[in-house]
């Protein structure tokens, strides 16, 4: 529906200024809570203190129509109040920190089965290596030295892998779930609605904004 504001407009709060035109104003919904504004007054219309010829308005944007009368298309039309909006761009580096310190977390937690599977691969493949450096320099006159020299080295090693692994493990699921739960309490405190201040659940932030609004609220995002 098109409307004409004027002093004889069909918009629903009167206009007694005479400096405004009996139609003075062309006004176009454009269906996505904006409006398209005509001048078609001999004294002019003004949007945020600049004369405009036509336009692209929201309901709340200042207008002057004439010498002095100053409104809005809220109240001119009687409006309902538009639906707040707000950024929610500070929200992206709340998930990423997040999705970041919680597959950290599964790293740490995945430690000690990772030194296990080293020092529990480390012993076989030590005595296979000695098999086969036995073979490849049979004739070398040091190979027993350095093979013997090798093995105190790398058993050892081996067997400290597995001595740490079977440490940490312990120290690793007492500190796990208690770093876990602080770390998801920290992201429900911190990954909510700056309105409503409810939590937004797991979902990214690119899947909120697909949803364009607050579940709870109700408020626009952008």
């Amino acid at each position: 529906m098109k409307y004409i504001i004027g002093r004889e407009g069909n918009q629903k709060t009167p206009i007694y200024d005479k400096s405004v035109s009996r139609q003075h104003l062309e006004v176009t919904p454009l269906g996505d809570g904006r409006y398209h504004i005509k001048n078609i007054g001999r004294n002019g219309t003004k949007v945020n203190g600049l004369n405009i010829d036509e336009t692209t308005v929201e309901v709340t944007t200042p207008l002057q129509l004439g010498a002095s009368y100053k409104t809005t298309l809220q109240q001119l039309l009687q409006l309902p109040e538009p639906p707040e909006t707000v950024d929610i761009s500070h929200l992206e580096g709340i998930y990423k920190r997040f999705t970041t310190d919680k597959a950290r977390l599964r790293r740490d937690q995945m430690k000690p089965t990772y030194y296990r599977y080293l020092a529990t691969a480390s012993l076989p493949f030590i005595g296979l290596l000695t098999i086969l450096f036995k073979e490849l320099f049979k004739g070398f006159e040091y190979i027993n030295t350095i093979l013997i020299v090798s093995v105190s080295i790398l058993v050892p090693i081996g067997i400290g892998l597995l001595i740490y692994s079977i440490s940490i493990q312990k120290r690793i699921t007492q500190e796990v779930p208690e770093r876990e739960n602080a770390l998801i309490n920290k992201f429900k405190i911190e990954y909510i609605c700056p309105k409503c201040k409810k939590f937004l659940g797991d979902q990214p932030v690119e899947a909120l904004r697909k949803q364009g609004k607050c579940p709870y609220c109700q408020t626009k995002w952008k």
